[in-house]
């Protein structure tokens, strides 16, 4: 796993959490009908590493408190691979997918 500030340490994140900040507004509006630039609601990133995870590895089951959202991004995914879970539900990881959920969810 890399530092969880990575994205402090290495410029090439920047597109990537830029990205996931604007998919999170565009959700936002969306979901809520709220402009989050309009409130002055300003989504910055405060954490981002990055992790490869091989056959039998896990993690234990967390949070993200206190973060009003968090993300993953899977750059890749091979078919097949172990999901994610949030409070019992699976999600299949694809390659290139984005979750963005509240930062409380386990």
């Amino acid at each position: 796993m890399s530092p969880w500030k990575s994205h402090t340490l290495n410029p090439k994140l920047g597109p990537l959490c830029a990205a996931v900040t604007n998919l999170a507004r565009v959700g936002a509006r969306g979901i809520t009908g709220s402009d989050l630039e309009a409130l002055n609601v300003a989504l910055v990133v405060t954490d981002c590493w990055g992790a490869i995870y091989e056959s039998a590895d896990s993690t234990l089951r967390h949070n993200h408190f206190p973060a009003e959202f968090a993300a993953v991004v899977y750059l890749e995914a091979e078919a097949g691979c172990a999901p994610i879970v949030f409070s019992g539900t699976p999600v299949q990881p694809q390659p290139g997918m984005v979750l963005i959920f509240p930062g409380i969810l386990d």
